[in-house]
């Protein structure tokens, strides 16, 4: 097990790659696709822990500079 000072500074650092990997791994055990597990975790967001929910957030920032229009 990490130490929980570890497992801090990587919230504060977490990288795409990082949370991706993260919410991967929830997709796989929860056994649903990605897209499918993103859904359930914004509709149970208070259900995630706080790692989770870092992975979760720093996701779907990436996805929405990926999908916002060009300026």
């Amino acid at each position: 097990m990490r130490d929980w000072r570890d497992l801090d500074m990587s919230c504060e650092t977490m990288t795409q790659a990082m949370a991706l990997e993260i919410i991967q791994k929830e997709a796989t055990q929860m056994g649903l696709p990605m897209l499918e597990a993103l859904t359930w975790m914004t509709d149970n967001y208070e259900e995630l822990d706080s790692i989770e929910k870092v992975a979760y957030r720093t996701a779907m920032r990436g996805f929405k500079r990926l999908l916002a229009p060009a300026v």
